[in-house]
């Protein structure tokens, strides 16, 4: 059962346009699109440390990842996943993860 419910969060996720929503410093809600990348285990979404994503994530505060759905029927599924945010500033890991992107990193 958890390996196919890994393989339908990776199906749904990697390398796809999802829905990160955050929580405003006022408390609000705010929504992001990302591309989350899975590799080394982990699930990565690339973005500037100055970004409100970044610092929503870094104040310690509710927020969910979500994939999109494929049609308005909800064709395929959704997926949200538990997930606990890490900032990482290792070059090493960032380099094994754009290796394992499916797009393009400019």
């Amino acid at each position: 059962m958890a390996e196919s419910l890994a393989q339908l969060g990776r199906e749904r996720l990697d390398g796809k346009i999802c829905y990160l929503a955050t929580t405003q410093p006022t408390g609000a809600p705010r929504v992001h699109a990302v591309t989350p990348i899975i590799g080394c285990d982990d699930l990565y979404v690339f973005m500037e440390p100055t970004s409100p994503k970044s610092r929503d994530l870094n104040a310690d505060k509710p927020y969910a990842p979500h994939s999109s759905v494929r049609t308005n029927t909800g064709e395929g599924g959704e997926f949200l996943v538990d997930v606990d945010a890490l900032e990482t500033d290792s070059a090493d890991e960032r380099q094994l993860v754009i290796e394992a992107s499916s797009y393009e990193i400019k």
